[in-house]
């Protein structure tokens, strides 16, 4: 999705992979390495951003498959439910 961080970049300034290596992760850089501040895009934005937007483009399919995969999911159930009945009653 090409995002770095849950708001952005400067997610990692207080991290612990920051401070150990004095550079950003490499997905902030396009997998570039070092990644430092000035490397990084302004267009670069937060994963959450991202899965935003990604949600508003793809919501109804997402909430398709989601509602099929349920339906499934209960139809199964109900299955095994009445396989369950039948064994219990011989």
């Amino acid at each position: 999705m090409k995002c770095c961080g849950f708001h952005g970049y400067e997610d990692f300034k207080n991290s612990t992979y920051y401070r150990n290596n004095l550079e950003f992760p490499p997905v902030c850089c396009d997998f570039k390495s070092p990644c430092q501040e000035s490397s990084i895009s302004h267009l670069t934005k937060g994963c959450f951003t991202a899965f935003e937007s990604f949600l508003s483009k793809n919501g109804k399919i997402v909430g398709g498959v989601t509602l099929g995969i349920c339906g499934l999911e209960l139809a199964a159930m109900i299955v095994a439910l009445m396989l369950f009945c039948q064994i219990r009653k011989k």
